[in-house]
């Protein structure tokens, strides 16, 4: 079953029927030369950040966009838990050390190869999923996509691969295949989940 359409205009509010995802794109062309990047996908991020009640967890291999740090120190300063994994090759990204300075606790790979994911989980209710890293440069200079999604299974999904690399350590082949529910349904329409 395809998707409904999606909401292509970065302002619009989705309608009723489409409450369970938001899906957008950067918008390079207009953004590579601003000489103080700001607003887009970003803020929406931040904004969920900020309505945060219970838990953030953020897995992403770079790291360097502050406004994304601060909201993420916002929300622990208030009393949610933040938990964040990354890439070894990324912990001097501007935005790792501000987590770290805050208290947050943040797990690298610690191997050679990549951890490419690019996810944060709400209150374990909401994703946030797609190819951007929370870079100035994947925001506002770069051709990305991150899509927010309403589901609890999702997120059950993707908090067990969270676990798996925050909590065990595994990353890469040593990742255990437990996800919980590889095949789904949101609103009628038929997902289906992977970690590569």
């Amino acid at each position: 079953t395809p998707l409904p359409p999606p909401t292509a205009d970065i302002g619009a509010t989705p309608r009723s029927d489409q409450q369970w995802y938001e899906l957008y794109f950067t918008d390079p062309v207009h953004t590579a030369d601003m000489k103080t990047p700001g607003g887009g996908i970003p803020d929406r991020v931040i904004a969920s950040f900020d309505e945060a009640q219970k838990s953030i967890e953020v897995a992403v291999y770079e790291f360097d966009w502050e406004p994304l740090a601060e909201a993420l120190v916002r929300a622990q300063e208030r009393g949610v838990r933040v938990r964040v994994v990354t890439d070894s090759d990324s912990l001097s990204d501007e935005g790792i050390p501000l987590l770290k300075k805050a208290g947050i606790p943040v797990v690298a790979d610690q191997r050679q190869a990549i951890m490419h994911d690019k996810f944060a989980i709400i209150d374990n209710s909401t994703v946030w999923t797609g190819s951007m890293n929370f870079t100035r440069n994947d925001a506002y200079r770069n051709n990305n996509h991150f899509m927010k999604i309403r589901s609890t299974q999702l997120a059950a999904n993707y908090a067990a691969e969270f676990e798996e690399m925050f909590t065990r350590q595994e990353f890469g082949p040593r990742s255990t295949a437990n996800t919980p529910h590889p095949q789904l349904t949101i609103n009628g329409v038929k997902l289906e989940n992977y970690f590569a």
